[in-house]
């Protein structure tokens, strides 16, 4: 898998026909996160999305070990990682400020994602390019696409 920001050919993914019903492939879900605000009103030169496609039958390795390191740093499993707070070791992930425990979790969450079978990607917006590009702002576009469904 290239990291160097290439986008991968499509044969890469090619399989006999467009129907993975069909062909009896296992599902893939896709997980996804924003960073920034969309709304071009609102300050901030970028609006990213980040994602993780996993397949279905790879999801409850995933979640055991990431569970399995929730109870080993935290004592508990029912939280949500959250980057944020991880990477500024705010709140749980300060672990009462132990650098040593600080970088521990850093070694832990970085094994968690390499051992993990996925695919990860992200996407920035230059909010000026695309306010450009599109002329309006996306409330605007939204609601003008809206009213020309009404009108038909």
């Amino acid at each position: 898998m290239r990291r160097e920001g290439r986008v991968e050919s499509r044969q890469r993914f090619k399989y006999k026909s467009g129907q993975p019903l069909g062909e009896s492939r296992t599902p893939d879900y896709l997980f996804l996160d924003e960073s920034g605000r969309s709304d071009l009103r609102f300050p901030g030169a970028y609006f990213v999305i980040g994602g993780v496609a996993m397949a279905e039958t790879d999801i409850s390795a995933y979640q055991e070990r990431a569970d399995a390191l929730k109870m080993d740093f935290f004592g508990q499993s029912d939280m949500t990682f959250h980057e944020p707070q991880m990477r500024n070791h705010e709140g749980w992930y300060g672990l009462g400020g132990r650098e040593e425990r600080q970088r521990e979790l850093c070694e832990a969450l970085d094994e968690l994602v390499a051992k993990s079978s996925c695919t990860v990607f992200g996407v920035a917006v230059r909010k000026d390019i695309f306010r450009e590009f599109v002329g309006v702002n996306r409330q605007e576009l939204c609601t003008s696409k809206w009213r020309d469904r009404q009108e038909r």
